[in-house]
């Protein structure tokens, strides 16, 4: 945990696991999906304290993208569970339970994100072969929009902001 100048050791997560989402803030957190090894569909919520387990997203899957806080917010896109593989699948999180969303338009997967769950967006990721995109994607809570492209194509990268005031930093550059 980061109190603005240090960071002490927190509560250990429920379920182990790494290419997980999270969203929320410190005392409000959420964490959903990852691998464990194989896919997990695994939701908990962080108090500030300890880790509790919330019902779990309707499909198990990694590397998705999410953006929100604790009680509106938005995973999507990623890698799910066989045979599905790379989808633009959402779903919305109320603060206790998940719902199916709108897919985006393209499928991919290691996003990066900002926004709200009215007010969100999903830019760059790869696709199979693989395919590397620079295009961006707007929520409004409801439909994906095409928003303007990045200036360069990656994934596996970072993302912070607002939908009207984002950073996207690092990542991945593949060629082919």
């Amino acid at each position: 945990e980061y109190n603005g100048s240090s960071w002490t050791a927190g509560e250990n997560v429920n379920t182990k696991r790494y290419n997980f989402q999270g969203f929320g803030i410190s005392t409000a957190g959420v964490i959903a999906g990852g691998q464990v090894p194989g896919y997990t569909a695994a939701t908990e919520e962080y108090n500030g304290t300890s880790w509790s387990e919330q019902n779990d997203l309707n499909d198990a899957g990694y590397s998705q993208g999410g953006f929100g806080i604790q009680t509106a917010a938005v995973y999507t896109n990623g890698y799910f569970n066989p045979p599905s593989g790379t989808v633009a699948d959402t779903e919305e999180y109320n603060g206790s339970s998940w719902s199916e969303g709108n897919n985006s338009s393209t499928l991919r997967m290691d996003v990066g994100t900002a926004g709200t769950l009215t007010a969100g967006m999903i830019f760059g990721g790869q696709s199979p072969p693989p395919a590397v995109h620079a295009n961006t994607e707007l929520y409004d809570g409801t439909n994906w929009t095409t928003g303007p492209s990045m200036n360069s194509a990656r994934s596996q990268l970072g993302g912070s902001g607002t939908q009207t005031s984002a950073l996207a930093y690092g990542g991945r550059y593949l060629s082919g």
